[in-house]
């Protein structure tokens, strides 16, 4: 072989060498970048995926119905590529619970059963002002009458104010004794916010005095006040008060049972009035959760988790929500509420790995709600991330201005988080603590 041939074979050699010095370069340094990437992808989609069924979970209604979540779990195109193993989709019956109690609690909903039947009555012995009312769900007047002289004009007044402190409207109960003479009348007038009388009738009439006492739902359809109270701008304010044509004597006595909701600052609704007293009180809910866990190569194994309605990310055990809790704390009128949105997830213990995708479905069964005052409760949160749950509920108390350990108190254990809320009065017949849960109790099923 001459000199030419032999300088073509070592050019060869070298330029192979190049090639595969390159090569090696690519999957030392190109490959696991591009590798990376691809699995960078895949949790973001999971992800994505995961934060929408979490927020459907709290927000959905029976009504509804089904609905259904397609998870990739696979390996193939949906990814660019074959990196990692499969992901695999998880779901435990026996999941974290949630626990509300408190020494004393006046209950209007203790989960599936509605406890806000019963009235608390209230003598009206002055001019009251109910403020910040978002609606007025139940509100009735008991009259007692004495008849001892006649011509008076005695009545029950309420007046309605919208936002702004302008009138939206009245409603008036009165009793008279007419013409001298002992005979009386019941008669219910309502008007407007214009002021104009959209209702004006003789309710009952008698030849005798009123010695029993007289019931008045206020919000009959009929009289048209639950009209004038809806059409009014939100928040309203109601007085009540009783009117005597004869300053000097009184006639009528009354008192009123109310059942109503205020607006906290964050658009929450809480319940006033009426509602059972439970001595002690309790309450747990315990469902699933729903995960998906991703095993990679190049990047850090990733775990997706759906409990509470929230969705969070595990990193080697370091918790970060990608979907917060829907966990809420504000003061209205002296009263610390503190409301929770969630979900309750039921089925089957399964674990699915598929190469393609999973679909999970989720069925709205119902909704559960605790709602009820005491003098302070005790909420009872278990999770997998009592820290990240300690972050949100001080963030919340923060924002609404309450600090620790003066208005609440939070003591963190390893699997579970319990969040004591104080009331302002050291009487333990107060209620100046106020707790608003909502689940929403959902069936899983997962096909791979």
């Amino acid at each position: 072989m001459g000199d030419k041939g032999v300088s073509n074979v070592i050019g060869a050699i070298l330029v192979l060498a190049i090639v595969a010095a390159a090569f090696a370069a690519a999957r030392v340094t190109v490959l696991p970048a591009l590798e990376r990437d691809r699995e960078i992808e895949r949790i973001a989609t999971l992800e994505e995926r995961l934060a929408k069924l979490a927020a459907s979970a709290r927000t959905t209604d029976p009504a509804q119905g089904a609905q259904a979540f397609l998870i990739p779990v696979g390996r193939g195109d949906e990814f660019l590529g074959t990196s990692g193993l499969p992901p695999t989709v998880s779901f435990e019956a026996t999941g974290p619970a949630l626990t509300v109690s408190s020494p004393r609690m006046r209950i209007w909903s203790d989960g599936a059963s509605a406890a806000g039947a019963s009235e608390s009555w209230s003598p009206l012995t002055s001019r009251i002002n109910i403020t910040n009312l978002a609606a007025v769900d139940d509100l009735r007047l008991k009259i007692t009458s004495t008849l001892s002289q006649a011509n008076h004009l005695d009545a029950v007044d309420l007046t309605l104010r919208n936002r702004t402190g302008a009138f939206a409207g009245d409603f008036r109960f009165r009793v008279s004794a007419p013409g001298g003479s002992q005979a009386s009348e019941l008669t219910a007038a309502v008007r407007t916010e214009s002021g104009t009388t959209i209702f004006f009738q003789g309710i009952h009439s008698m030849t005798s005095p009123i010695a029993p006492p007289f019931w008045v739902d206020v919000l009959t359809p009929t009289w048209r006040f639950d009209r004038v109270i809806a059409d009014a701008e939100k928040p309203v304010s109601l007085s009540i008060e009783t009117f005597n044509a004869q300053p000097l004597s009184s006639f009528i006595t009354a008192e009123y049972a109310m059942r109503s909701r205020e607006a906290a600052p964050d658009g929450t609704l809480v319940t006033t009035g009426g509602g059972t007293v439970r001595e002690p009180y309790a309450w747990r809910s315990a469902g699933g959760a729903l995960s998906i866990a991703a095993a990679n190569n190049r990047y850090p194994d990733q775990k997706l988790v759906v409990e509470h309605g929230a969705l969070l990310l595990d990193q080697g055990g370091a918790f970060v929500f990608r979907v917060p809790p829907d966990f809420g704390v504000a003061r209205i009128n002296d009263v610390t509420v503190v409301s929770l949105d969630g979900a309750r997830l039921q089925g089957a213990t399964l674990q699915a790995t598929s190469t393609g995708a999973a679909v999970a479905t989720l069925t709205p069964t119902k909704i559960l709600r605790v709602e009820g005052r005491a003098p302070e409760a005790t909420l009872v949160i278990e999770t997998r991330a009592p820290a990240a749950w300690a972050g949100i509920v001080h963030d919340a108390f923060g924002r609404a201005g309450l600090v620790s350990p003066k208005d609440y108190m939070v003591t963190t254990g390893s699997a579970s988080i319990q969040v004591r809320i104080l009331g302002t009065s050291p009487s333990s017949a107060s209620e100046d603590v106020h707790v608003a849960i909502k689940e929403v109790s959902l069936d899983v099923a997962i096909v791979a």
